[in-house]
């Protein structure tokens, strides 16, 4: 009897996707979930550009794993794997660290330049 051999829990295609799947279905659940937001708030604008651009994230995702799937990547003709370089994980660190810093900073400045809006709009309208 031969002992089974080692295989992955999940293996690269499923992950893909589950990927495009989460890519595809993250802003019509952030549209959604935005609407039903700004229906409750009486500011239905509001809660669609709220929800699309959470919704985006999902978006911004796939286009990160596509990234790193490309820097990970191995070419039996070549001979590249990037697994196995250490630059590739250094650069993929800083890319994946300096986005994270991007997106906090947008989402900071977009908080607090809406929020002032948002705030005055709840005060004037009686808000809910």
């Amino acid at each position: 009897m031969h002992p089974e051999q080692m295989r992955e829990l999940i293996n690269e295609r499923t992950a893909d996707t589950i990927m495009l799947v989460i890519a595809f279905a993250s802003p019509i659940v952030g549209i959604a979930g935005g609407l039903i937001w700004g229906m409750l708030k009486r500011h239905l604008w509001w809660g669609f550009c709220n929800g699309l651009l959470l919704g985006m994230l999902g978006v911004l995702n796939y286009a990160l794993w596509c990234f790193h799937k490309y820097r990970m990547r191995f070419d039996p003709v070549t001979g590249y794997a990037g697994l196995h370089r250490v630059d590739v994980l250094i650069g993929n660190f800083i890319v994946f660290i300096a986005i994270g810093i991007v997106i906090g900073l947008i989402a900071g400045l977009y908080v607090r330049h809406f929020g002032k809006h948002w705030s005055k709009t709840q005060n004037t309208q009686g808000g809910m």
